[in-house]
């Protein structure tokens, strides 16, 4: 056997019996460049309505506890998937449905619709 082959039996065996840390050695996720592009467009997506949100607040459209409360929840998408991208090399397509669900609450608020 070849070292590659005994190295990669290993990690299977290690991962079977909990030890994700030597299956991440030896498969290491990779973000690819669409995973990047995703990335970035769902950050300056949710920094752009953070933004607005705060606007909104100080033109007193939006209460303050309801503004902190979407900024905060915008804050936890660009956390989310500046965690999730890199980890997994991509961004699921029921994670754009979350974060588009946040962002249409955020926009609509904004634009004082319930």
């Amino acid at each position: 056997m070849n070292l590659t082959v005994i190295k990669a039996a290993f990690a299977l065996t290690a991962l079977a019996l909990g030890a994700p840390a030597a299956h991440a050695q030896v498969f290491p996720q990779t973000t690819t460049p669409t995973a990047q592009a995703d990335q970035q467009q769902i950050e300056q997506r949710a920094t752009a309505l953070q933004a607005a949100v705060q606007q909104a607040a100080k033109a007193q459209k939006l209460k303050q506890p309801a503004a902190d409360a979407l900024y905060k929840e915008l804050a936890g998408v660009k956390a989310s998937v500046q965690e999730l991208a890199p980890k997994q090399g991509f961004v699921s397509a029921a994670e754009k449905a979350s974060y588009q669900r946040v962002f249409a609450k955020a926009e609509c608020a904004i634009a004082g619709q319930k």
